[in-house]
């Protein structure tokens, strides 16, 4: 009875970045359905890409998309890890070039518009709510409230939807966290006109600025001067150490750390963005027979590591390549995805307890004893 649905090569499952990054480099070589449950992609901020970045722009053709003015250049990083004497970190030696702190919104929908372009089917919005196997393809249950209830049948799935892993969650994978990790964070037009970020380490966790293309409403300059994301990171059973539930309690505790404190002054436009997960976490299993999960769907990293959006575009070229080389009906490919993911895991979790063992002015405070025992 499956053969009455519309047949497509590959769906993937969250046109994000990395559904989007998969959906582009795999549409010259097989059919490609992309779905989302969103009509247009959420406003998020405080989003960098690195310079390594540009080499898959450059292998898709998208660099265009990061002209205009729609995004920032990064210059860099001002650190306080480790020592109360700031360390700078730039990319001008960078063989790469610059990266950018990106609109994420914007990013999205441009994504979003090249996949269409260049002959991807996209529905959004489109949930999927169910999911059942057959000997050779999938099908796949979608709903919407304007274009009611479709089923797709598809030869592989690419699950592409974030720490939610809807479709690997359908499939019985678990997701594992291995931390408490959560992120409070604010938006502000800030005086300063400085265009680096800063991390400042405390002892209940670590605090992140940088600039930003624009203030969530769209503003790209304020009455203060430039937009900037404010957040502090600490576990979760550790945020009433900090008190910072308001808007004035937040900013009082940042200003205790003059770099911040100059960043703050006579701040415009603020709104408190409340709380978001931030755990390293992963699923049991990321990828089976003919289904793979990429980006935050396989594995979610520290921001410290600023590598989440990066880690979604890389893996999937990186599955992308075995599907295109190998044939999406190849056996071969789940274990050998499997394997790169591994690997990947193993490697972000020796650096994560590197760098964290760096800091050691509170060893023996709980967020940083946690990391490093």
């Amino acid at each position: 009875m499956s053969d009455q649905y519309p047949t497509t090569d590959i769906v993937i499952v969250g046109a994000g970045v990395g559904g989007c990054i998969a959906a582009l480099a795999l549409v010259p070589h097989f059919s490609v359905t992309l779905v989302d449950r969103q009509q247009t992609p959420a406003p998020r901020v405080g989003e960098c890409l690195p310079p390594a970045t540009q080499r898959i722009f450059r292998l898709l053709d998208l660099m265009a998309l990061m002209d205009g003015g729609k995004h920032i250049t990064s210059h860099g990083m001002t650190s306080y890890w480790g020592s109360e004497q700031p360390q700078s970190f730039d990319n001008l030696c960078n063989p790469d070039g610059l990266g950018w702190h990106v609109d994420r919104q914007q990013l999205e929908t441009d994504l979003r518009q090249a996949a269409r372009e260049r002959g991807v089917s996209c529905l959004w919005p489109m949930t999927l709510t169910n999911s059942a196997s057959e000997p050779e393809h999938y099908l796949l249950s979608l709903t919407s409230a304007d274009q009611g209830a479709i089923t797709l049948k598809a030869r592989v799935v690419i699950d592409a939807t974030g720490r939610h892993s809807t479709f690997a969650r359908q499939r019985g994978a678990r997701r594992q966290s291995f931390d408490k990790l959560v992120s409070c964070w604010m938006t502000f037009g800030s005086s300063s006109a400085a265009q680096t970020g800063f991390i400042c380490p405390r002892k209940e966790g670590w605090w992140y600025s940088a600039p930003l293309p624009s203030l969530p409403d769209g503003t790209s300059t304020t009455a203060a001067g430039l937009p900037r994301v404010l957040s502090f990171q600490t576990d979760a059973d550790l945020l009433g150490q900090m008190q910072i539930e308001s808007v004035d309690s937040m900013l009082q505790a940042a200003a205790q750390l003059p770099v911040l404190q100059t960043l703050l002054d006579e701040p415009a436009n603020i709104t408190r963005h409340g709380m978001v997960a931030a755990t390293s976490s992963r699923l049991s299993v990321c990828a089976d027979q003919r289904w793979f999960a990429i980006g935050d769907a396989a594995m979610s990293l520290d921001p410290l590591s600023s590598q989440g959006m990066f880690n979604a575009m890389a893996s999937a070229m990186q599955l992308s390549d075995l599907l295109i080389e190998k044939g999406i009906d190849s056996v071969d490919i789940a274990p050998q995805y499997t394997q790169q993911s591994e690997r990947i895991w193993q490697q972000y979790l020796h650096h994560k307890k590197f760098f964290y063992q760096q800091e050691r002015r509170w060893q023996q405070a709980d967020f940083w004893y946690r990391r490093v025992h």
